[in-house]
């Protein structure tokens, strides 16, 4: 009976374990697939992010630069050369330089910074002009002689910028394509993984019956034994058992005393 309660035992032992050890596979899983969709949240929150700094600043720039920006404010004080209109542009510059910065700490490749480049380079230029016009003006130079003292080509300027948007916005094309693409991937894992699991369950349940089946043998090879122990004990012959070298392995108890009987008879025959 003890033997049987201590195999019991260790097989329950066998159970919880495995029970704990499927558990913590199970939590372990959702552990790590959480994570990763929190990681490709951060990731798609910190595009995100990126290209909202990217549009404002861009916005900003075309503003800037644009109608009542610095192209605007440039040629209307070459044509009447009133200074408020310098003081603008000037502002206009600024401002565009500080736009020009940001997008060059947001840019993520060659050809971005290469556009802002070309942009900072015309704003450059444009301030040059704009001293060289507010001289010319200052030496009474006509309209005329002034605006073709200063002109600036100005066609590549919204080439670059439109260049610019389209970049910005394939950009955004790119990153909704790569988190659709890391989303079905996680999709993908936990749906195998809650498909795999009915199979591992599957697979645990039997291998606990087949534990539980070995344990119900052994109790009832245990049970027989006993039986039988107790049967060969109580009958009323000799019996006792041999291995195949002769040793003797089991004698009952009435072969004992039919043993010590045989003893004494043959003491007294010789003696």
């Amino acid at each position: 009976m003890n033997t049987e309660t201590k195999h019991l035992s260790s097989d329950a032992r066998v159970v919880v374990a495995m029970a704990a050890f499927l558990a913590i596979a199970f939590e372990t899983f959702l552990y790590v697939s959480y994570e990763r969709v929190s990681d490709i949240n951060r990731a798609w929150q910190s595009q995100q992010e990126i290209n909202a700094q990217k549009a404002t600043a861009l916005a900003d720039l075309h503003r800037h630069m644009g109608y009542n920006g610095i192209i605007h404010n440039f040629k209307n004080y070459i044509l009447r050369q009133d200074r408020k209109y310098l003081e603008r542009a000037e502002k206009n510059i600024l401002a565009s330089m500080v736009n020009l910065e940001q997008l060059d700490q947001l840019q993520s490749t060659e050809a971005e910074l290469h556009a802002t480049l070309i942009i900072r380079n015309i704003i450059n230029e444009y301030r040059s002009r704009l001293g060289d016009a507010e001289i010319a003006i200052a030496n009474g130079l006509t309209v005329r002689e002034v605006d073709e003292l200063v002109q600036i080509d100005d066609s590549l300027s919204s080439e670059v910028l439109a260049n610019l948007a389209k970049m910005a916005l394939q950009e955004g094309r790119d990153a909704l394509e790569e988190t659709d693409k890391a989303i079905n991937g996680t999709l993908q894992i936990l749906l195998g993984g809650l498909m795999g699991l009915p199979i591992i369950m599957l697979a645990a349940f039997m291998l606990i019956r087949f534990i539980y089946r070995i344990n119900d043998m052994r109790g009832q090879i245990a049970d027989q034994s006993a039986k039988l122990e107790l049967t060969l004990a109580n009958i009323s012959q000799g019996i006792s058992m041999v291995d195949g070298d002769f040793n003797l392995i089991f004698m009952n108890d009435r072969f004992y005393e039919l043993l010590d009987v045989k003893n004494k008879t043959f003491r007294q025959e010789h003696s």
